[in-house]
């Protein structure tokens, strides 16, 4: 096919929005997708029945209130060491925090001076750990500081 020449695809993949019992089963080509309104999942036609698609990951979230404490474990419910936790604090914008697997201090972007980063007890199966004496603020801890976190396994 020259530069210049249009190639006409015949049809694109259709994608629905409704309540799983009301997912069309004919009139459909392999790949057409799906949300349902009631399930709130995502499905794929598999040429043959709408098939459920899953992520490989899991995801948790949560919110806490500070309370300066130290090594403070706030747990995450995934059942295993997430990859990364990601901490925002609520009521403001310029803190940013991450713990990851395998290194025991949590990250802090803050808007204003930069990076720092701070000792805290190693997230595990069960918890992840927010708070150190330096700077509770900058570790996630700060008293009465609204916090919400993602937590990605």
């Amino acid at each position: 096919m020259k530069g210049d020449q249009v190639q006409v695809i015949p049809r694109r993949l259709r994608v629905i929005y409704d309540a799983y019992a009301s997912f069309p089963a004919s009139g459909l080509v392999v790949g057409d997708l799906a949300y349902g309104t009631d399930t709130f999942r995502l499905y794929r036609w598999s040429g043959a029945a709408w098939q459920p698609i899953s992520a490989t990951g899991t995801i948790t979230t949560g919110t806490y209130t500070g309370n300066n404490g130290t090594n403070r474990a706030i747990p995450h419910g995934i059942g295993f060491a997430p990859k990364i936790v990601i901490i925002t604090q609520s009521n403001s914008n310029n803190f940013l925090y991450f713990i990851v697997t395998g290194i025991a201090r949590i990250q802090t972007i803050d808007v204003g001076p930069g990076f720092s980063h701070y000792a805290v007890t190693a997230l595990d199966a069960t918890n992840f750990y927010v708070g150190n004496g330096v700077n509770h603020s900058h570790s996630a801890n700060g008293t009465t500081e609204p916090y919400s976190w993602v937590a990605i396994g």
